[in-house]
């Protein structure tokens, strides 16, 4: 098992104009994302995952990964 609290390094290249990032934290993103489907996640840490996916482009502004488990939890960022 690897180091949790190692540096991590994301590893990009470009090709095409476009971005692609290592396999790895597509992983890495989508085990936190099951975190948030399955209600384990704080609301901050809600917040950050929604603001990271935003960022990447795979949310739209103002859309949460889950509405549903979102509203469960009294969200309101």
């Amino acid at each position: 098992m690897s180091d949790p609290f190692a540096p991590v390094k994301i590893n990009t290249t470009k090709y095409d104009g476009r971005r692609y990032l290592d396999g790895d934290l597509y992983k890495d993103l989508a085990d936190l994302g099951w975190e948030y489907t399955s209600g384990r996640m704080s609301r901050s840490g809600m917040f950050y995952y929604d603001q990271i996916m935003t960022r990447l482009g795979i949310l739209k502004d103002g859309e949460h990964w889950n509405e549903d488990v979102y509203q469960d939890h009294n969200c309101d960022h």
